[in-house]
């Protein structure tokens, strides 16, 4: 298996990602492809995938680790 560099908050930031709350929940949003992922981290504990989801309904994809663990959830209502 390949290891995989996980992106700098910053490089992110630099690469069209802003930084935003919801719900409590500090997160990265790329509104352009409609992601929404942690800041700061590389999965969603699931109590902070209930709180995004409680406010922006529920994700029409979740992306997941091999190993299940939720990395960014898709809404393509954010592209419009």
């Amino acid at each position: 298996m390949k290891n995989c560099k996980i992106a700098t908050i910053k490089e992110m930031i630099e690469g069209g990602w802003k930084r935003k709350t919801i719900n409590k929940v500090r997160c990265l949003l790329n509104s352009e492809h409609g992601f929404i992922c942690l800041a700061g981290r590389d999965h969603f504990w699931p109590e902070e995938m209930l709180t995004v989801v409680e406010k922006l309904g529920r994700p029409d994809k979740i992306h997941t680790l091999a190993s299940g663990v939720v990395t960014t959830l898709e809404y393509f209502s954010l592209c419009e």
